[in-house]
This record gives C-alpha cells, structure tokens and sequence, in this order.
C-alpha cells in the first residue's frame, strides 16, 4: 500500500483509544524482554524484526541475539549466507520471538550504483540520483570517506529521512557492478516512468513482479533494478529492468514487530510515521534511551531515529508498546585499549570508562578481520574507534571498530568546563591540556589564535575534538583542537 494510501486510511479510521500498556521495567536485549512487551497476550509466530546489524554470533539486531542457524538468507534477492550479512547493513528477519530464531534473513541495498558528486564540507554523497548523508552511525567497509571518488561504484544501506536522503549507515565499494539498483518512494508517476528522488526511471520495459497493486503509482516504495549500460549520467536516468515492490517492514495483522528507522513524520508523540509506517502509541508507552536510561515525549520527533516494538493492527498500522530512542553519538574516541571489563561490559580509552550494551555495533576492520566480532575478542593494546553519548556521567558506546595499530588519537564530546587562564578543557570527565604548539581551527576550518579559541569561540556544552598526531599519554598537549 502507499505512504499516502496508509496515511488516509488511518485519518478515516483512527482509533482515538488504545488499551493501556504496562510500563516495562527493562530496555532491550534478549528475546524475553520483547515478549513482555505484550503482558498477557498470545505472541504470534512468525514476527518481524526489521533493523541494522550490530552484530553476529547468530545475528543481533534491535538489542536481540536472533539464533540463525535454520535461517535462509538472501541478498538482493540471492541465496546468500550469514557471511554475506555485514554490520551497519538494514535487514528484515522473520522471526519467532518466543526462543529468537529466525526463519529468513533479507537484505537488500538502499542504493547501488555511482558515486555522482562527493561534497566533503556538508558529508554528503549523490549516489544514482540519491543524496546519501554520512554520520556518525556510518559503517565503512573497505574504504573510507575521504578515499571515496567520483565514479566509485558503491553499496549503500541506510533509513530515509523526512527529506528523502538516505541517512547511510553503510557503505562498502561494491563488488559487483553490471546492475545498478535502488530502493525508495515513487513520484511523478507517469505512463512510461517515475522519479525515485532525484533518479528518473523509464519503466517502459521493466519487468513487474510483487507488486502489490501490479503497478505502480506514487508513494509507492519499489525497488528499482537495472544494468549499468543502460544508466545515463548526465540525465540522472535508469532504464528499469525489473520493478516490484520496496524493501520494508511489511507486516501483517497481528504481526509483532520490532522496527528501527527514522521518524518521516510527526504529527503528535502517540501519532507519527517511522519510514512508510504508521506508528500509534498512548501516553504509557515506554520510551528509554539506547543504554536503557528513561526518554520522554520531548525526546521524540521529525528525523528522530527510534526503534519501535509492537504489533500491526487490522488497518496496518504500527501499535506501539515501547520506542527506544537512539542518541546522536556525539562522542567519539580513537585510541588503544587501556582496560576490559567483560563482567561489566567496559571498555577504557584515553582513561575515559566506555559502557557496552546489547545494541552496541561491533564491526573488525582490522587484518584480523573477525566475524563475529565482540567484547571478548578486544585486547589491550588493540587500536578502537568509539563512537557513542554521555548519559549523566555515563559514556555509552553505541560503535566499536576496531582498526590496524595506529599512532594518532582522537576525543570528541562536549565541553564540560573550560579554564581561559591555563588554555584547558574537560570532556567526558577528563580534563586535556593545549601548549603554544596547538593548532586551533574554528567550525569553518580557519586557523584561530588559541586565545581567539577559548575567548569567543567556544563555551560550555559545546562540541569539540581533540587530536594527537603521536600520542603517548593523556597528559600530553593536543597537537590540535576543533571547535564543531
């Protein structure tokens, strides 16, 4: 059904009411805490969880260990294998929920297809006509950003914000590059082709297959394949091979879901739409943040990310019985490993306690590369990038790379306090230190002097990174020190 179709169905035939849900005690993380989302009902097999990987060993997924060992999986609509499956990759598993064993894993790419224009400053890419923004939740596989050029052909997955960019959260070079492929909401439907936002597709001689309605109309989400021969760049045009439809949630009446994406629309806190679905929910939701922290109502809205636990109603809607809201990720650390605690879950850069939970994303992209890859395979001395928020004074690690020995090191957060007299600043409950060898640059990239630095361009609260070229201890001067 379309965005639009769902949309006037639930206007017409809202229910102003929903039957209170008891408040959970818990966050995510094991098949049992889903299932008391629905206290006294019977849990329907099969259910769906739809959502980015985080993990493997079988596969984790909305803070969910899903046992996959009698899955099926497929890749664009191949026979594939758990191997296939990467972390940061959007996936759809059928799922049963009473013992968290998946009958069928999918994937599908958001887009594949050419790197058209790269913009650095703004952290965005054109890729086949879609504008794919890069944040700090972005996976890469095998490549970087600054390596990427134009004309690289790439793997994209990622959630549609409200603006129709796909917000990226991976991306890899593809190793296969005859067909170009996107998934996303028609518009400007015609007789011969559509727009899929900024691609022009000429359907005229696609093959349909699983459309629902055997055609297309716009607010439709389809997924669009086609050969790279017939792709014209300057026109931003594909000539379709094969339509049918989007790669999403697609639940069921009665189905119970757990469903992460980004909120497209928002009309009040028991009323928005999470991608092409519509969300209900009443004032006892629960709604915590990712390490399980209380969230509220204020919390939620337009391009929030969240992940949505409830079941699908007879008008197809989503009701909801608990949102987990994920956080911005504004802390960031690169550096070798000081301390582990696999008991508690901890992991220390740079003398900062980073805290794991069951929604952390591990990916190895070291020469190790290992597959699965977890808490109990980091080592000391081990090169992490970690990327997470600050709950009170708790830091969350939402992300754990781990990457090749490195010399450099990195902080990132917001500013706690700031001593004008010494030239010193504290993050994340560390104070670090700058000499007159510091180099200071402002949100633009200019060079600032260090005075001009801590008099007017930076306050409390604010977000900063710190860098070491050749760090050898957290006492040392910054070699540089940005103001974002």
């Amino acid at each position: 059904m379309s965005h639009m179709a769902r949309l006037l169905n639930h206007r017409a035939r809202r229910i102003a009411a929903f039957p209170a849900i008891l408040l959970l005690a818990g966050c995510g993380g094991g098949g049992g805490d889903f299932l008391e989302s629905f206290p006294g009902t019977s849990i329907n097999s099969p259910g769906i969880s739809m959502g980015i990987v985080t993990g493997f060993g079988s596969i984790q997924l909305n803070g969910e260990v899903i046992d996959t060992d009698s899955a099926s999986f497929t890749v664009n609509g191949a026979s594939a294998t758990e191997i296939d499956i990467e972390p940061g990759q959007l996936v759809r598993a059928v799922v049963d929920f009473r013992d968290s064993t998946a009958t069928s894993v999918a994937y599908v790419d958001t887009v594949k297809g050419p790197v058209q224009s790269i913009n650095f400053s703004n952290e965005t890419l054109n890729v086949l006509g879609q504008v794919v923004v890069i944040d700090e939740r972005t996976s890469f596989n095998g490549i970087s950003f600054d390596a990427l050029v134009v004309n690289d052909i790439v793997d994209v997955s990622g959630l549609r914000n409200s603006g129709n960019s796909i917000v990226a959260s991976y991306i890899a070079l593809s190793a296969e590059t005859d067909d170009y492929r996107v998934v996303g909401e028609v518009s400007g439907s015609g007789t011969d082709g559509f727009m899929v936002s900024g691609l022009l597709v000429d359907s005229s001689l696609a093959t349909v297959t699983d459309l629902t309605d055997g055609s297309v109309s716009n607010g439709d989400v389809v997924e669009v394949v086609g050969a790279a021969a017939d792709y014209d760049t300057s026109t931003s045009t594909l000539v379709a091979s094969a339509l049918k439809d989007g790669f999403e949630l697609d639940g069921a009446e009665d189905d119970q879901v757990e469903f992460e994406g980004i909120i497209t629309s928002f009309i009040s806190t028991t009323d928005f739409i999470v991608a092409d679905q519509q969300v209900d929910s009443t004032s006892t939701v629960t709604i915590v943040f990712e390490d399980d922290s209380a969230a509220t109502n204020n919390d939620l809205g337009l391009n929030v990310t969240v992940e949505v636990e409830g079941s699908i109603d007879e008008d197809g809607d989503l009701q909801a019985t608990r949102l987990v809201v994920k956080s911005s990720n504004d802390v960031q650390v690169t550096a070798t490993v000081e301390d582990i605690d696999t008991g508690d879950e901890t992991v220390e850069l740079l003398g900062i306690t980073f805290e794991l939970n069951s929604l952390t994303r591990y990916d190895d992209q070291s020469i190790a590369a290992l597959k699965p890859f977890e808490l109990a395979d980091i080592n000391l001395g081990d090169s992490l990038v970690l990327r997470g928020f600050q709950s009170g004074n708790r830091v969350a690690a939402s992300f754990v790379t781990r990457e090749d020995d490195r010399s450099d090191a990195v902080v990132r957060g917001p500013i706690e306090a700031i001593d004008d007299s010494n030239f010193r600043i504290t993050l994340l409950g560390t104070e670090f230190s700058t000499n007159v060898g510091t180099d200071f640059e402002d949100a633009n990239g200019n060079t600032v002097t260090r005075s001009e630095f801590f008099d007017t361009l930076i306050e409390e609260d604010d977000l900063v990174r710190g860098e070491w070229d050749n760090f050898f201890s957290v006492n040392a001067a910054l070699d540089r020190l940005v103001a974002e």
